[in-house]
């Protein structure tokens, strides 16, 4: 049986090509995967917030059990605040496995973030989408923190 995924894609000032771009990444993804799209959400909004349409959406579509699976570009598309780490740990409540395709990140029942696997997620300060850094078990980027 295949699994379900819904993709999530934000951007904040960039071109609307960038937002395609991303889905399209996605979507490539899911289908190098074998997994089934039941769901796509766009939003262009400043990471900074996380009272966002977007993520409601998906959020409502988690706690219906309508996705096995979140697919992201990036954590810092779901959030620039240190809010993202409770929302993943929201989602994957619900059952719902969260993959940031990116940094080749998964969160589920048996890897959260703070769980010392992944100690906590720095996107609140980072400019640009391709400078989320992870922190690992006190090092940041091989370094110690």
């Amino acid at each position: 049986m295949c699994k379900k995924a819904w993709i999530y894609s934000r951007i904040a000032g960039e071109p609307d090509k960038h937002l395609t771009m991303q889905t399209e990444r996605l979507r490539q993804y899911a289908t190098d995967n074998g997994l089934e799209i039941i769901g796509i959400s766009e939003e262009r909004f400043s990471g900074r917030i996380m009272d966002r349409p977007g993520l409601t959406e998906v959020e409502q579509a988690a706690q219906q059990g309508r996705m096995d699976i979140l697919l992201v570009q990036s954590l810092s598309r779901i959030a620039r605040a240190r809010d993202v780490n409770a929302w993943i740990n929201g989602i994957v409540d619900c059952g719902v496995e969260v993959r940031a395709i990116k940094e080749g990140l998964t969160f589920n029942q048996q890897h959260r973030p703070f769980d010392g696997t992944v100690l906590y997620c720095r996107v609140a300060t980072e400019p640009q989408e391709g400078a989320t850094t992870i922190e690992r078990n006190g090092q940041v980027g091989g370094h110690k923190a």
